[in-house]
């Protein structure tokens, strides 16, 4: 009990309010201001008692009445409502001899906190309840101090009666702790393994203990049924999941598999960036907590339903059942249930790569291979590339040929390394299909600005020494890296954004285009050859082996190197099928999917 009041209104009263203060320091004392000491550690009151008393029997816990026993019950008569809801109240003599518990024994415990006070005072308890006087089990307050609920408190009387008469008593319980009654049992109290055991008995009573749905009215017209804090509840979800989302999958499991919400101990999920607005509000309505875990944490669970999509968007393979396996510390009493859209992460999902376009019949190859790619990396239903210009599939095919496909949401990806006018072009005709369809549209960013770019540039450089037998040290070789080339300023500074990435590690580095803007390939070699390499390495900045990279480079690069005579140029391959590409693509696709 956090808040409780001693109210004394005699000199004697007053003196045993004191010592009360000693030993529970945290208890507030009232008493008439007429009687005033000055004592700074007693509230002294002016209002009539009437008054007061009022006043603190509806603000605290409990109330200490030091005063006749009579005075107390017509001062507090008034005010009482209901055994769930009155303030535990006991009554102590003007001369400490007796302490009674006087109203709310059980349930308010009035009857424990008697007997804590009368230990102190050297008092005798006044306990009337007939189950603490017949050392039998309080039926109202089985379970309570492990936090059980009673389903339906309408029958607790009825069965209370029948515990102290001695009736038979039958018990079954299928969760909560075991030790709830600490004492041995009651001779007329018989525990029973099963449900049916328990109704096939000769009991008169019956407690129940379960987290599970009884409806066997036969049993329950004289059973006490407790709601022992036994499940938790694993959630995987979206960062937007609605509460009213969440709160439906959740009843429709606790109805499908017949358990009582009002067993639900907490929520679990993995731990996000930001807490989810929609599982906040739920656990807020219903009065639990959330406890979250680290991804790395879930990892190491094993669970019976474990998910490449999950594992691919939350890095580990469950989050619904290794949280709730990791919280309980138990088994599963229901595998994981999904909720498209958004619940649980069992949408159905579609990607489509928007790329440039080429009439290389290479191009075509490595996009089927990189769909192939992110479709099983992914869990994807199906992964698809249409082009922004030169040869069809076109944006406007290629979406509508994936909305064909039963999914939830389609991830347009466009595949472009630099942030240009094309891109925007691409992604300003794809958002004008989302008022068409019902599917969510999401749209990534490019390739550009990640450090996986800088990774994939320095291990072409480093395939590119080892193929031909060059053992320098990478501080002694020269770089020059080619790329496209645009009228837009982001496709410059995403190129700068990677030699910048590259440049602490070699002795040179430097960039030209093909075309549109400068330096272009000769300004670019011709910058190398006044550095004087001992190697110089020529990086082809191009996502696939197009006719760029088979011919119109080498239009400019071969007379500006027959020109420059450098002493040793090797050429890379191009970026094309690389792991580390799908890898970034989907982590392009999780940005939006899964956003934080």
């Amino acid at each position: 009990m956090e808040r409780i009041a001693i109210l004394a209104i005699t000199k004697n009263g007053i003196k045993i309010a004191k010592e009360l203060k000693e030993k529970f320091s945290s208890w507030n004392v009232f008493a008439p201001d007429k009687f005033s000491d000055g004592n700074v550690n007693i509230n002294w009151y002016t209002d009539s008692t009437t008054t007061k008393i009022m006043e603190l029997f509806k603000s605290n816990d409990a109330l200490v009445c030091l005063f006749s026993l009579g005075a107390v019950i017509r001062l507090i008569s008034p005010h009482l409502k209901d055994k769930k809801t009155d303030p535990a109240v006991i009554v102590i003599d003007d001369k400490a001899q007796f302490v009674i518990s006087s109203l709310s024994g059980h349930l308010g415990g009035a009857n424990q906190l008697t007997n804590d006070i009368a230990a102190k005072l050297g008092a005798t308890p006044v306990i009337t309840t007939a189950a603490d006087v017949n050392k039998t089990i309080p039926v109202d307050l089985v379970g309570k101090d492990f936090g059980w609920k009673i389903d339906d408190d309408s029958n607790v009387t009825k069965v209370s009666a029948f515990m102290v008469n001695e009736e038979k008593i039958g018990v079954y319980q299928n969760c909560g702790k075991k030790d709830w009654w600490a004492d041995k049992l009651p001779a007329n109290v018989t525990i029973y393994p099963t449900i049916n055991e328990l109704k096939n008995s000769d009991s008169k009573g019956y407690l129940i203990i379960t987290d599970e749905i009884v409806d066997d009215n036969s049993l329950l017209q004289n059973a006490v049924v407790y709601r022992p804090p036994s499940l938790v509840v694993g959630v995987g979800l979206h960062w937007d999941t609605a509460k009213g989302t969440i709160k439906d999958g959740l009843m429709s499991c606790m109805n499908k598999f017949k358990l009582s919400e009002k067993s639900i101990a907490r929520f679990v999920s993995i731990k996000k960036e930001n807490d989810v607005a929609g599982l906040v509000e739920l656990a807020k309505e219903m009065s639990k907590p959330i406890q979250h875990f680290e991804k790395e944490e879930l990892a190491s669970i094993s669970t019976p339903n474990p998910s490449k999509t999950v594992q691919t968007f939350e890095g580990t393979p469950s989050v619904s059942e290794a949280a709730a396996i990791k919280s309980s510390e138990g088994k599963l009493v229901v595998e994981k249930q999904k909720f498209p859209p958004n619940l649980t992460i069992a949408m159905k999902r579609g990607l489509l790569l928007i790329d440039r376009g080429s009439r290389e019949k290479e191009v075509k190859e490595e996009l089927e291979v990189i769909c192939k790619k992110i479709k099983e990396k992914g869990n994807y239903e199906f992964s698809n590339y249409c082009f922004l210009e030169v040869i069809p599939p076109f944006i406007e095919e290629g979406i509508n040929q994936s909305l064909t496909h039963d999914i939830d949401e389609l991830t347009i990806v466009p595949y472009f390394l630099y942030p240009g006018k094309k891109i925007k072009a691409a992604v300003n005709e794809s958002i004008g299909f989302q008022e068409k369809t019902d599917v969510k549209l999401r749209i990534t960013k490019p390739m550009s600005m990640h450090k996986t770019m800088i990774e994939l540039v320095n291990n072409r450089i480093t395939s590119a020494l080892s193929e031909n037998s060059v053992n320098l040290p990478k501080n002694s070789v020269d770089v020059l890296v080619i790329g496209h080339g645009s009228k837009d300023p982001n496709a410059r500074r995403s190129m700068e954004y990677v030699i910048d990435g590259i440049k602490p590690t070699y002795r040179n580095v430097s960039f030209c285009f093909l075309e549109i803007e400068e330096p272009n390939i000769k300004q670019g070699i011709m910058k190398c050859k006044n550095d004087n390499p001992e190697v110089l390495v020529v990086v082809f900045y191009f996502l696939h082996e197009g006719a760029h990279v088979k011919r119109d480079i080498y239009e400019d690069l071969n007379p500006a190197l027959e020109e420059a005579n450098l002493q040793k140029v090797l050429i890379t391959k191009h970026i094309g099928i690389d792991d580390k590409m799908i890898d970034l693509i989907i982590e392009r696709t999780k940005e939006v999917e899964v956003a934080n």
